[in-house]
């Protein structure tokens, strides 16, 4: 009975997705979605990969939008859409290291504008062969933000169709704001969230006084300064619990953007519904978790009859704990003085990875005397069945979760350009292993000896001590910034993940089936979040 019941409501998770999914492609139905490819400004660079969404008619204008560190153009969907239904061709691009991009991000400043300006020919070029208006208004996000930005003061003598510039969540330096003013760039709109980094929302209020310095109130807009049609047009917009991520999935700034570029090109504003989207794409996430707990009951088959975690006793807890704050640190020391997979080449990945590779190594010598048979014995009791229920797991979410993220993630992991990322991931999956096997096994313990709720939360518990020691580190050293941003989003996955492994283990009694689905899960985001460098 048990199993019915969760094929049916393993079912219905996936129906609710399945529908969700059909609604979010649906809201884009009358747009035509091109993948393409567009030729480097400079001889030997590999083509920029691009994402164009453009309206059935004729085009009225161009839009280029440019995404985040660690982020690609599928996540900016949102607002590709928001200008197609303007009526602007939107060309929405991967940065070098970044999404489908086959070459790495260098520390080149000029990389990004190179990019930029090789996408906004190309739009030109479109325009002109189709005869349709080639007004252009420039849209980044975060790192994209200062792109455009630097890209439109720097190159304003090659841009001569460009109307507007719109940065989201502005990740500037003073100098960047300095340069900030009444006549440039054209028709500045700056968008930041309430619970954003403090540097985006005081690099957004001083950005905006720079630029609207001594121009007079917009008639049309109370909030704004300028005029559209002058080409001064400013203002800034903050949005109401948005931070440095969901503002890029918020209706109303969609709306900001709509009514800002119709203003900058003199169009009618239609009507923009980009709400149920937005809505929809929360179902289809929502519906992915729902589904992985009944997915996990059916995974009984890999049942371990005779597991291995009672050995683990519950007095070892503590050890535990306290070896892996000290493997924390140590691992935390060891990074200072150098990073042993920086030939990953991926930004943090190997950083990360290093350092739970060296604090879970260290757990595991609480776990050694626990063994009463060889190492290799003991690993291969359940071993098996354990990875194989990972692999399946994984693979589940591959497909589910990673088309509900971006509608891209699981085809672009490893296709194309990222087809090496593939190794990547098996090298750190096998390297985090250790810290995840020790992990699971310790609060499986718990979860054997019939205390669900002290294996749930001291799990919890477990993930929050090795994350405050990234923290430490991130409050000493400047390079880990973007880990300050990136690390709640990862401890989120980790709290998630660990609810999973719960059900897991309830499922199978098989803790090697819960560390190497979080090892095999983490190594996809470690590889395919990061850019590579």
């Amino acid at each position: 009975m048990k199993f019915i019941v969760a094929a049916a409501l393993l079912l219905l998770g996936l129906a609710v997705f399945g529908y969700a999914w059909w609604q979010v492609s649906d809201y884009s139905a009358d747009l035509q979605r091109v993948e393409m490819s567009v030729p480097a400004v400079r001889a030997g660079l590999a083509p920029i990969p691009v994402l164009l969404y453009r309206p059935l008619s004729q085009p009225k204008g161009i839009a280029i939008i440019a995404h985040g560190y660690s982020a690609d153009k599928e996540l900016m969907q949102g607002f590709s859409i928001a200008f197609a239904r303007l009526g602007l061709a939107a060309y929405a691009l991967d940065f070098p290291g970044h999404g489908e991009a086959q070459d790495a991000l260098s520390a080149n400043p000029s990389q990004l504008e190179d990019t930029l300006q090789a996408v906004y020919n190309f739009a030109q070029q479109g325009a002109t062969r189709d005869n349709y208006a080639s007004g252009t208004v420039l849209l980044g996000h975060s790192m994209g933000s200062r792109a455009i930005t630097v890209f439109a003061l720097d190159r304003a003598d090659s841009l001569p169709t460009l109307e507007a510039v719109i940065p989201v969540s502005a990740a500037m330096s003073a100098a960047d704001i300095a340069r900030l003013s009444p006549t440039a760039p054209p028709n500045l709109l700056m968008l930041v969230g309430s619970a954003d980094l403090s540097v985006s929302i005081s690099g957004t209020l001083a950005g905006i006084a720079n630029a609207s310095k001594g121009l007079p109130p917009s008639q049309a807009d109370p909030n704004a300064y300028g005029d559209w049609v002058k080409g001064n047009a400013r203002k800034s917009v903050t949005f109401a619990g948005d931070n440095h991520l969901t503002i890029l999935f918020d209706p109303a700034a969609y709306d900001q953007v709509a009514t800002w570029t119709a203003r900058s090109f003199s169009l009618p504003l239609p009507p923009m519904p980009n709400g149920g989207r937005t809505t929809w794409l929360a179902v289809m996430l929502c519906a992915a978790i729902f589904a992985t707990f009944p997915f996990s009951v059916l995974f009984s088959v890999f049942a371990d009859r005779k597991p291995v975690i009672p050995r683990f006793m519950p007095s070892a807890t503590l050890v535990y704990l306290i070896m892996l704050v000290i493997g924390s640190i140590f691992a935390l020391l060891t990074l200072s003085l150098f990073n042993p997979l920086a030939w990953l080449g991926l930004a943090l990945t190997p950083y990360l990875t290093t350092y739970f590779f060296i604090a879970g190594g260290l757990a595991w010598l609480v776990l050694r005397p626990l063994v009463p048979t060889s190492v290799p014995r003991f690993l291969a009791e359940g071993l098996v069945g354990g990875l194989a229920a990972a692999i399946i797991m994984w693979l589940f979410w591959y497909f589910v979760f990673g088309s509900g993220a971006t509608f891209a993630l699981f085809r672009l992991s490893f296709s194309g350009a990222n087809l090496d990322r593939l190794g990547k991931m098996l090298i750190v999956a096998l390297l985090l292993f250790p810290y995840f096997s020790a992990d699971e096994a310790i609060w499986r313990g718990w979860q054997e000896n019939a205390r669900p709720g002290v294996s749930l939360i001291g799990g919890i518990f477990s993930k929050v001590l090795i994350f405050a020691a990234l923290l430490i580190a991130i409050a000493f050293n400047n390079n880990l910034d973007f880990l300050g941003l990136a690390l709640p989003v990862l401890a989120i996955l980790f709290v998630v993940a660990q609810c999973f492994s719960f059900a897991l283990y309830a499922a199978t009694r098989n803790a090697w089936a819960c560390g190497w689905w979080n090892a095999l899960f983490f190594a996809w985001m470690l590889v395919m979040l990061f850019p590579a460098v």
